[in-house]
């Protein structure tokens, strides 16, 4: 450390009296200091230049601190920190900055564990204005990540290092081959040598997202060796706990620069109502986009069956699950029956989708408390396998006769798509004092839960299901459907009888024509349970909470039927009701 005199007065270039270090790194040492000319206190980075520096590459490198300290200090924003001062003193270049009073995420990371979706969202949004602000004044970042950005009072977010940590263009101040930079954070394109742009630094914002919510780097490996490979080619971990983020990060994670979302992009997916449609990047590595909350959370997209008709919004920002007993628990009267209370609703947590043998499964039973039903009308004596197949059956007989011309051609098949593709299932309402619901009309359908449990259960036979739940929100419990459904998903990942489980879609659900006072999530997932007759299974949930009371409508079926039942869930979900 370069000092003006002795070691008591510790000051430098005569004006910052430096009190204590605050953090170090291989590009240099931060200091707080007392600015003894405004009697402020402030930070104070000394750059340490490699020593295998030529002079006029050390007089090039002095230069390049100053003029890209000079360019951040002109980056007015709250989310970037704010430069003071740039000189050289004995031999290196020194830069003097706000303090920020807080720690950095890498810090909040380790003391508490991977940060919840809706804090997240908070640092996503910062960090993304303070990029694209540093970005609008020709400054690229070249190193952000966990460590490069503060979190100080009142959870403001800070963005350090602008234009210092890492020094690139001109001559090299590294050796030969070396890295400047952490290469986990680093982009792929930088790490092929190629110039640092502002992609480059979206990509980093993407890895520290990711970070923030995975508890650490997706391309975290034993070496650097390891580490740049795995950014150039590993496919990207899945991401469960994302929630709304997961199209956000996915989209900042592409490796093309060029369908990479840029800051703008991505500030619309996260804020906007219905954006990030057609934006860059893919829909998430947990599966599709998982909407915004109002104001601040990115738009869903479509759900996978392509109706394109669930689209949509959180309900807003939920508050962590509390502890997750079994379903089912004490019951809770609801009032608005003869005589002031209506059956009960049951208290508590419902169980969680795993196997057929959880009382109230998201699996079901594989072997129904019921005969099972007898098989859908027959077709050339032959039944369908699954209802895709009854619906191309019910449209083969459209006739097709080329008469003359390409015009009546294209008229018939037409029609002929349209009568296969629709969804000639015959539907009956389920009617309880809980709610409504359709279901297909040839399903058996097992109703005796319904009065004290809320649960009902259709299905064709043990190995297709479709079932609503419904339970009343005890002290403890989730007060949102997505808090329900973060709990759900630890408990799948802990269950011994569940395996390969894959979370492809953990959503808040605004809008999409469910009414203004619905809470409203969706889940979707494949996982292996060895009880049901077909082991590879997939359910989708749309949970729904209104007031203290949460329903839950459920599929789960084959994995390979997904597809060829999605008709029948769109259309419980359409039509189911609280009443």
């Amino acid at each position: 450390m370069a000092l003006d005199s002795g070691e008591d007065s510790r000051t430098v270039a005569g004006r910052y009296l430096l009190q204590r270090e605050l953090g170090r790194g291989g590009m240099g040492v931060v200091w707080q200091a007392l600015d003894t000319g405004l009697q402020r206190t402030v930070a104070v980075k000394e750059v340490l230049l490699p020593g295998h520096l030529t002079d006029a590459e050390r007089a090039d490198a002095h230069a390049r601190v100053r003029r890209e300290a000079q360019t951040a200090a002109r980056v007015a924003h709250p989310s970037v920190i704010t430069i003071h001062d740039v000189f050289d003193f004995e031999g290196h270049p020194w830069v003097v900055m706000e303090l920020i009073r807080g720690r950095s995420l890498q810090e909040e990371i380790a003391r508490t564990g991977p940060l919840p979706p809706e804090r997240a969202a908070t640092v996503a949004e910062a960090l993304l204005e303070a990029v694209r602000a540093a970005h609008a004044n020709g400054v690229v970042h070249r190193d952000i990540k966990p460590g490069n950005v503060m979190i100080g009072e009142h959870d403001r977010v800070v963005l350090t290092d602008f234009g210092i940590a890492t020094m690139e263009g001109g001559a090299s101040i590294t050796r030969t081959g070396a890295l400047v930079g952490s290469p986990e954070y680093m982009s792929p394109e930088r790490l092929r040598s190629e110039q640092a742009t502002p992609a480059a630094d979206l990509w980093s914002v993407g890895v520290t997202l990711y970070t923030a919510l995975n508890g650490e780097s997706p391309f975290r490996r034993d070496s650097i060796t390891a580490a740049i490979a795995a950014v150039l080619s590993a496919p990207l971990p899945p991401l469960p706990v994302a929630g709304p983020l997961a199209p956000l990060v996915a989209g900042l994670l592409e490796r093309d620069p060029a369908a990479r979302l840029t800051a703008d992009a991505a500030l619309e997916l996260l804020r906007g109502p219905g954006a990030g449609r057609g934006a860059a990047g893919p829909s998430g590595p947990a599966g599709s986009a998982t909407g915004p909350r109002t104001g601040a959370w990115a738009a869903g997209a479509a759900p996978a069956d392509g109706t394109g008709r669930l689209g949509g919004h959180p309900s807003g920002p939920h508050t962590p699950p509390g502890p997750h007993t079994p379903f089912p628990g004490p019951h809770t009267p609801r009032p608005g029956a003869p005589g002031g209370f209506d059956t009960p609703h049951p208290s508590g947590p419902h169980a969680a989708p795993f196997g057929p043998t959880t009382p109230r499964p998201y699996g079901g039973s594989a072997t129904p408390p019921h005969p099972p039903a007898p098989p859908p009308p027959t077709y050339s004596g032959q039944g369908p396998a699954t209802l895709r197949d009854a619906r191309r059956r019910d449209g083969a007989g459209v006739p097709v006769f080329i008469v003359a011309g390409a015009l009546i051609l294209v008229v018939v098949l037409v029609v002929a798509v349209v009568l296969v593709t629709r969804d000639w299932t015959r539907y009956e309402t389920f009617r309880s004092s809980w709610y409504t619901v359709d279901y297909p009309a040839e399903w058996s359908v097992d109703d005796t839960a319904v009065r004290d449990d809320a649960y009902v259960r259709f299905e064709p036979d043990g190995d297709h299901l479709l079932y609503v739940d419904g339970w009343v929100n005890g002290p403890s419990d989730p007060d949102t459907s997505y808090g329900w459904i973060e709990a759900d998903h630890r408990e799948f990942q802990e269950d011994p009888k569940v395996s390969d489980y894959q979370a492809l879609e953990m959503t808040e659900v605004e809008g999409g024509g469910f009414p203004a006072d619905w809470d409203v999530a969706r889940w979707r997932a494949e996982f292996s349970h060895e009880d049901w007759p077909t082991p590879r299974r997939y359910f989708a949930t749309h949970l729904v909470t209104v007031g203290e009371e949460t329903y839950a409508v459920t599929i789960n079926v084959p994995a390979d039927h997904r597809d060829d039942y999605a008709d029948v869930y769109q259309r419980a979900v359409e039509t189911f009701a609280p009443r």
